[in-house]
This record gives C-alpha cells, sequence and structure tokens, in this order.
C-alpha cells in the first residue's frame, strides 16, 4: 500500500467520522439555540471559547512535537509516557489558573461557574490528545474516530434530557463533561493495543520536550487567540445576546472548517519524516498536493455559506437568529481561507521552523486586537466578523511567505484556479435555485418546519456539489488517475 493510498484511507474513515460528527454537533446546536435564545446561547459560547482559549494555551504545541520527535529517538515509549504525564499536570494547573482568571473576569456568575464545570471537560479533551497523536503516528485514527462519535452521542443524548428536564445551562456543560471522560477511557483502552500507557516522571526529557515546543507552543496560542479574540471582546464590550447572534454563525464555521485540521494532522508526521530525511523535493511536491485538495474542498465551502446562509442560519439556530445570516455571509470566505493556511502553517512545523511563526503571529494577534477594539464598539458582532476577515487574509500570506522562504516553495495555481472556475458555476446554480423557488420557497422559509428546512438545504447542496464536481472533471482537476491511486 502507498503512502498516498494509506493516507487516503485515514482519511476517509475521517471524513466519515466527521461527517457523523457534523451532523450530531448540527443536532446540538439546533436544540441549544431553540431552548437557550440569542442570550443564553450567547452565555454558553463565552464559556466555550473562553475555555477553548485556556485549552490551546494547555497544550503549548506538545502534541506536534510528541509526533516530531517520535521519529527521532528509539525510546518512543519513554517519549510517550513523559509527554503524557507532563500533559496532565501541566494542563490541570493551567486549567485551574484559567477558570481562576474568568472568576474576576465582568461576567455573569453562571457564566463564572460554567467556566469551571466545562474546563473539567476540557482537561479530560486535552490529556486525551496524546492518545489521538499515537493514533495519528500509527495510521490508525478510526480508533479516535470511534471514541469521539460515542463521546458526541452521549452528550448530545445527555444535552436532550437536560433540555427536556429543563435542567439548565450547567447541566448541559455536566453533559459535555461525560462524554469527555467516556471518549479518553474507550480512547485509553485501544491505545494500549499499540503501546503500554505508563506515567514517566523525567524531568529532564520534560525541559528538552517544553524547550522544543516553546516557539510552536507560543505560536499556537497566538494563532487561536486571533481566531477567537474577536468572541472574547465581544462578550466583554457587548451585550450576551450580540455574542449568541455571532456565535451562532461563527459555530456553523467551526464545524465547517474541522477537515482541514484533521487532513494536515495526517500530513504532519509524512512532512517531519521527508524533511529529517532531507527530501526537500518530496516535501514541497506534499505541500503542492495539499494545496491543491484544500484549494478543492475548501472553495465550494466557502460558496455554500455564503449563498446559503440564510436557510443554514434558520436549520440550525431557528427564527430567532435572523441578524446571524448576515454575519455568516461576512465569514463565508473564512473557510477557504482557513484551509488554506493550514497546509503552510503544519509544513513549517513539520520543517522544523515553528520558531520563525512567532514574531509574525504575535504582530498579526495585536493587530486583529486592535481591529476588533476598533469595530466592535460601534458595529457589534458585524464588526468582529469584519476584523475576522482582514485579519485571515494577513495570516494566510504569512506562512506562505515562509515556507517560500525556508523550503524555496514554488506553488502552481493551475488547480485552484480550476476550483475557483467551479466555484463560480456553483454560486450562480445557487442563486437560480433561490430566485426560481425550485426545491422550496425559499423566501418563506421561516414558515417550513426543521425536517422540511433539512431536507431542502440538503437536496441544494448534493445538487451544487454534483455540479461542481462535474466541472472539476470537465477542465481536469480531478484526474482519474488520482482517484484510482486514492481508491486503491
Amino acid at each position: 500500500m502507498t503512502l498516498t493510498h494509506k493516507i487516503a484511507k485515514h482519511t476517509t474513515v475521517q471524513v466519515i467520522g466527521r461527517f457523523i460528527g457534523f451532523g450530531l454537533s448540527l443536532v446540538s446546536i439546533i436544540f441549544l439555540t431553540r431552548y437557550l435564545g440569542t442570550d443564553g446561547f450567547g452565555k454558553y459560547i463565552t464559556i466555550i471559547v473562553f475555555v477553548n482559549v485556556v485549552s490551546v494555551c494547555a497544550g503549548f504545541g506538545l502534541d506536534q512535537i510528541l509526533i516530531k520527535e517520535y521519529f527521532k529517538t528509539k525510546r518512543t515509549k519513554h517519549l510517550i509516557a513523559n509527554s503524557l504525564a507532563l500533559r496532565a499536570i501541566g494542563s490541570l494547573l493551567i486549567f485551574i489558573i484559567g477558570a481562576i482568571i474568568g472568576h474576576f473576569l465582568p461576567y455573569a456568575p453562571i457564566v463564572k461557574i460554567g467556566i469551571w464545570v466545562y474546563s473539567l471537560s476540557s482537561f479530560l479533551v486535552a490529556v486525551e490528545l496524546i492518545f489521538l497523536d499515537i493514533f495519528q503516528i500509527n495510521l490508525r485514527m478510526y480508533y479516535q474516530v470511534i471514541a469521539e462519535t460515542i463521546n458526541r452521542i452521549i452528550t448530545l443524548l445527555l444535552i436532550i434530557a437536560s433540555i427536556y428536564l429543563n435542567l439548565g445551562l450547567i447541566f448541559i456543560l455536566l453533559s459535555t463533561a461525560a462524554g469527555s471522560a467516556m471518549q479518553i477511557l474507550i480512547a485509553y483502552f485501544w491505545v494500549n493495543r499499540i503501546v503500554t500507557i505508563k506515567l514517566r516522571f523525567n524531568f529532564k526529557m520534560w525541559r528538552n520536550l517544553l524547550v522544543k515546543a516553546i516557539p510552536l507552543g507560543i505560536s499556537a496560542v497566538l494563532i487561536f487567540v486571533y481566531y477567537k479574540i474577536d468572541t472574547v471582546l465581544l462578550s466583554l464590550l457587548k451585550p450576551s445576546a450580540d455574542v449568541g447572534i455571532y456565535g451562532a454563525a461563527y459555530k456553523v464555521l467551526d464545524i465547517v472548517s474541522t477537515f482541514p485540521g484533521m487532513f494536515c494532522g495526517l500530513l504532519l508526521p509524512v512532512f517531519a519524516n521527508v524533511f529529517t530525511k532531507n527530501r526537500m523535493p518530496h516535501f514541497n511536491k506534499l505541500i503542492q498536493k495539499g494545496f491543491d485538495v484544500l484549494a478543492i474542498t475548501g472553495i465550494p465551502i466557502t460558496i455554500i455559506l455564503f449563498c446559503l446562509a440564510r436557510p443554514i442560519i434558520l436549520l440550525v439556530a431557528g427564527n430567532q437568529f435572523t441578524s446571524s445570516v448576515l454575519v455568516l455571509e461576512i465569514l463565508a470566505p473564512s473557510a477557504a481561507l482557513i484551509y488554506l493556511n493550514w497546509i503552510f502553517w503544519i509544513a513549517i512545523v513539520g520543517g522544523d521552523k515553528q520558531n520563525k511563526l512567532i514574531l509574525p503571529y504575535l504582530l498579526i494577534t495585536i493587530f486583529n486586537i486592535i481591529l476588533n477594539l476598533i469595530l466592535i464598539p460601534r458595529y457589534s458582532y458585524l464588526g468582529a466578523a469584519s476584523a475576522t476577515i482582514i485579519t485571515q487574509l494577513l495570516a494566510l500570506f504569512i506562512p506562505w511567505w515562509l515556507a517560500k522562504k525556508f523550503f524555496k516553495t514554488s506553488l502552481s495555481l493551475v488547480i485552484p484556479a480550476k476550483a475557483a472556475a467551479a466555484g463560480i458555476v456553483m454560486f450562480f446554480v445557487f442563486y437560480l435555485i433561490q430566485k426560481f423557488n425550485l426545491f422550496i420557497n425559499w423566501q418563506g422559509m421561516e414558515n417550513i418546519n426543521t425536517f422540511f428546512r433539512l431536507i431542502a438545504l440538503t437536496l441544494i447542496v448534493i445538487f451544487g456539489s454534483a455540479i461542481y464536481l462535474a466541472v472539476l472533471g470537465i477542465t481536469g482537476a480531478l484526474k482519474k488517475s488520482m482517484i484510482k491511486k486514492v481508491m486503491g
């Protein structure tokens, strides 16, 4: 089995898992937005985003360093055992510190309590990420997919029960902790089939791991901050209802943006291995292939989010969140930018140049904070969305420039251009379908129940995607030889 075949097979497994997760997350949001309303959902989003920022600080780049170091040492069991111990103790301390900081911010009491509760769930996920690294290294991500799917199913069932019993926001957050606990137990059982899991306290190795992780950790924190600081600032400067309106649109973007991280996560061990062997032509070929794949997948996502923003929001969040439609339209280009950004970032990490990311991302983060502080007081959630787009355009340029500088990367834009052309065709298809009310009365969707909204949206997405793929095939962007190679 070729490397391309292995990556494709494991990517396919993850895509299937992500589609299942996508569906379960969608159902969760449908229940949460209707139960909590704009104000309650705003509080929920504030808790989730705040703790997620702390979670990135807890990770501090250790996952990527573990994958890279795995190929450089023969003491892999010691490396994994010490990484797990370092992650568990470090994460626990950082989540406690984060929750204490949240307690002193000007949030409602329920938000402060929620931060403590959700920190428990995030701590469990943070520890389990070491298991995910082991699955990635050994190309056995199907174990991770099963564990995550069971987590999401349990969480969804408990959320529905909490809503049915009217238990409130805190019990909804406890539902996520219960699901995360089940995920880490299942992952622990399966990871022991690959390597015996133990905790080791070799402080010299801890120091070496931290020294190598610091540049990547700082970069990861800065990247996540510039992605999420808009929501944090919005929660501090505007009412919870505004956060809820913005959060509903951003949640959709978050869901559809999981693929590039998953795909590039599989590529990271390959990049690290190729770079270690100094096979730079192959290294740059991987960047080109990854760029092409992410362009082909990211462009239609952007078209779907922009053209179908209204039916998507009405389906996901309901009639209370119609103000989120314009937010999603503004955020739609972010999908393609996020997709394309991933391949350069992961190549830089795999190429051991993560320390070069610190200063650029520090400047981007400062720029984003200033831009949000200017736009949010005046334009609220629309200002936050606008700041996001402007910052992400800048953020795409920097890792591309670094890859070009250090790896002499020269990109061909032939495939992305063909994908863009197919995206334009897709755009006009969606426009005509809605203009002539095909499949459903698009102008009267507020009066249609959720089930029929889902059916109509599914049909139009499938139809538009088929047109997009057909154009890709006609232009030669999708080659039969590559499809056969992937399918084996």
